[in-house]
């Protein structure tokens, strides 16, 4: 589900880089959450549960800019 938002915003036409700007940093809140539960259960629930690694997220929220 992550992968189709982040491929649909990037269809996303902006002529305004302010509103993009204000959407980028609305999304990046998620940074310092998801970065805690990985810190917390990455070992509990191995990679089989997780996707991304706190930089590989970082990676693609930055792409969103």
């Amino acid at each position: 589900m992550f992968d189709e938002l982040v491929k649909a915003h990037k269809a996303y036409t902006f002529p305004d880089k302010e509103v993009k700007q204000m959407l980028y940093k609305e999304v990046c809140f998620l940074l310092p959450l998801y970065g805690r539960f990985y810190d917390k259960y990455h070992d509990v629930v191995k990679d089989k549960h997780i996707k991304y690694d706190k930089g590989s997220l970082e990676q693609v929220l930055l792409s969103l800019q």
